[in-house]
């Protein structure tokens, strides 16, 4: 579970990109030595910026339901959330906290549908999660959700600044990282 957070921006970046990304690289990018994590939000995000090409853009948000998350899925754009605790169907309970991506909605089934780094075979990344117990998971991490962005879509045109530089985007994503730990 330690390298969720590298596996999941390698598969968003992979998905949107179209292109193969190496989650043990990104793991070597992201590392956070002073925390002994692979999990330090702002430096998965600045890396998925550098992955995407100057094309996407990255940033942490807690949506306030799954209506935003949905609304992503149908512009064919993937998001990775976190999940803390049981969750029906998941490999473990994540105590911790976990992150996956969440590919697709099945509305017929109820079923959210998503690419789960935690499985040891890749024949067991896709996973479907019934809506409630997804909520219930989400919901135990506040929500938590990387959000990517195309920089010429109509949501980064309307909510974001121009990012000039690198060194601006990690100074936006500590802001961003900050203010999500204040509330």
């Amino acid at each position: 579970n330690a390298l969720c957070s590298p596996t999941s921006v390698s598969m968003l970046v992979q998905t949107l990109q179209k292109k193969n990304i190496d989650p043990l690289l990104t793991a070597q990018y992201v590392y956070d030595p002073s925390l002994n994590v692979f999990g330090n939000w702002p430096f998965n995000m600045a890396h998925a910026f550098e992955l995407g090409n100057g094309k996407l853009f990255f940033y942490v948000m807690r949506p306030s339901s799954f209506t935003e998350v949905y609304e992503r899925l149908r512009n064919n754009i993937p998001v990775a959330v976190s999940i803390r605790g049981p969750i029906k169907g998941g490999y473990t309970p994540y105590k911790n906290g976990h992150l996956l991506v969440v590919v697709g909605w099945d509305a017929l089934h109820h079923k959210v549908i998503c690419f789960d780094p935690a499985s040891n075979e890749l024949e067991g990344v896709k996973m479907e999660y019934d809506i409630h117990d997804f909520i219930v998971a989400w919901e135990r991490s506040r929500r938590l959700t990387y959000m990517p962005e195309f920089l010429n879509s109509i949501y980064f045109s309307n909510n974001f600044p121009c990012i000039a530089d690198k060194s601006s985007f990690i100074s936006i994503s500590f802001i961003f990282y900050f203010i999500l730990l204040l509330n």
